[in-house]
């Protein structure tokens, strides 16, 4: 790799540490290869392009989209990077999609995490994805965290550690680079960094034995690529900068700290492959630090590749400045440079491609296969959780001939449970009704179920703080239900919190994700047609 960075221009040099997005051109998305992205991929000599669900139609547009980006890009391969999670961070039009991270830790069992790492990584490689932005290794301990939830694997060090070494070794069998996130750790927060800038206040022994842990095991079972997070963590690095959003003081985030970056994470925790830094658009980073000074910072605090510059061009020309004028040794672009190359070669980025026709051909075997949707369907099942029980083990079960009253408060999921308990309950002969529980009227919600022999209450808590939403309603409705002793179940569809801000639930389930195969599972629970064996990955107190 030496010989190749040789040859490279500085300019060529800096594109491979960035990773921007794929903006929109003259006012239209961007799904193909126009003369815009053409001319970024070019002028900036690009090393790399995320994908998101703006850039995707289907299946067969995103294949031809990364082949198209690659026949561009020369000589050089580029990363091409997505967020595919699972559950609710997903991005496979018609892909398997799984039931998210949380339902994993529901499940708690290593061989599973592997099998979705690994069908994971093997849709993106055909859709010609090779980096996931994945497995989270946040710790969600914090119930008020409002962006990560069951983003995570659940609240318990080891549990996350496990879990996550398994999905990154399943990724790495289909040869899908994992980057792990949100190092040193997003769980413990109760500000959201895309709109500001998180400070984590624990001590050193605290975030030895909590944050970085699921880390620690990353990297000895040799993690590639570790994300960054715009948090600011005191207790390693104290440093304040003055911000341009206000003159005030802030502390710096791990993202621009070299105590964090270089001290910590590569010295301390011998940590040896590349460090991409989290999204520079979000506000944590763009508010205060402004892009100029923030990417050469970044740099010279170890990271390796600015992921989504606000202006790509202005971050490749300051970089490429910063050499030039001996801001930036070109010593520290090297190493990075050598580090992308090499690991782009690991994976054999460099090696001739598949034609398109092939790839396209080969799409239908692979992305929702049936091998793979029976994984997705074992993990829903395996992680639908008791979180209230009138005898201790199950929830309160719906009887032949009830009539259901489902009552959500949206619409299209109700919809969804529904269409699901009327296939799931075949000659039960169920009479199924929807209720919508508008924000502050759940007395007049509460009026349609009143006729109900059992009532399914969902409740969807995420991306906002647990103990902000707006229980007010789903208690009342509970008071309700108990006080005329119907048979009920309340179905948390989100972060499973429920049970630290509501009273007398006597009968509930956790399916930690709204989308088919969880509701599904929790709907088989509640027929009596599945024991729900799950476990509560989260602290509920």
């Amino acid at each position: 790799m030496d010989k190749l960075i040789s040859y490279m221009t500085v300019s060529e040099q800096v594109g491979q540490m960035l990773m921007p997005d794929i903006r929109q051109w003259k006012g239209q998305v961007t799904t193909t290869v126009n003369e815009g992205l053409k001319r970024s991929i070019h002028d900036q000599d690009l090393g790399g392009l995320i994908l998101f669900d703006k850039n995707i139609v289907d299946v067969r547009q995103v294949t031809t989209l990364t082949h198209q980006l690659q026949m561009e890009a020369g000589d050089i391969p580029l990363f091409l990077g997505i967020d595919q999670e699972g559950g609710v961070v997903k991005r496979i039009p018609g892909g398997t999609n799984l039931p998210g991270q949380m339902a994993l830790g529901a499940a708690g069992d290593t061989v599973l995490a592997e099998a979705a790492g690994r069908l994971t990584g093997e849709e993106l490689r055909a859709l010609g994805l090779n980096i996931n932005f994945a497995p989270v290794l946040d710790i969600n301990s914090n119930p008020d965290n409002p962006i990560i939830g069951m983003r995570s694997f659940g609240s318990d060090a080891e549990l996350v550690s496990q879990l996550g070494a398994a999905t990154i070794k399943g990724l790495r069998q289909s040869g899908v680079i994992a980057a792990v996130k949100h190092f040193p750790g997003h769980g413990d927060t109760s500000v959201d960094s895309h709109l500001g800038l998180p400070v984590l206040t624990h001590d050193r022994e605290r975030l030895d034995a909590v944050e970085l842990k699921p880390f620690r095991a990353a990297i000895e079972n040799e993690v590639e690529m570790i994300m960054t997070a715009h948090i600011a963590f005191p207790a390693v690095d104290n440093e304040q900068v003055i911000s341009l959003k206000d003159g005030s003081s802030v502390p710096i985030p791990a993202t621009l700290s070299q105590k964090v970056l270089k001290g910590l994470l590569r010295e301390q925790l011998g940590y040896k492959g590349v460090i991409i830094s989290d999204a520079f658009t979000m506000k944590a980073i763009s508010e205060h630090f402004g892009e100029h000074q923030a990417v050469e910072r970044a740099i010279a605090a170890g990271v390796d590749i600015i992921l989504m510059p606000q202006d790509p061009a202005a971050a490749h020309q300051s970089l490429v400045q910063a050499v030039n004028s001996g801001k930036l040794p070109l010593e520290t672009i090297h190493d990075s440079v050598k580090r992308i190359l090499e690991l782009k070669s690991k994976y054999g980025l460099f090696d001739r491609s598949d034609s398109l026709a092939n790839k396209l051909a080969s799409l239908n075997d692979v992305i929702g296969s049936k091998e793979h949707r029976a994984v997705e369907r074992e993990i829903a099942e395996r992680a639908v959780t008791v979180l209230a029980s009138r005898d201790g083990k199950h929830p309160d079960q719906i009887h032949q001939g009830d009539r259901v009253v489902i009552a959500t408060a949206d619409k299209d999921q109700a919809e969804q449970l529904k269409r699901q308990l009327i296939q799931a309950s075949g000659s039960l002969s169920l009479k199924t009704e929807i209720v919508v529980i508008s924000q502050g009227k759940a007395t007049e919600a509460f009026q349609a179920m009143e006729q109900a022999d059992y009532v399914i209450l969902a409740s969807y808590q995420f991306r906002n703080v647990a103990s902000q939403f707006g229980w007010t309603d789903v208690q009342t409705i509970i008071d309700k239900l108990n006080k005329q002793s119907k048979r009920y179940a309340l179905l948390s569809l989100g972060n499973p919190y429920e049970m630290i801000h509501l009273q007398n639930v006597r009968s509930g389930l956790a399916v930690y994700g709204k989308q088919e195969p969880n509701t599904g599972a929790g709907i088989q629970v509640l027929l009596g047609q599945l024991e729900a064996g799950g476990r509560l990955p989260v602290t509920v107190k």
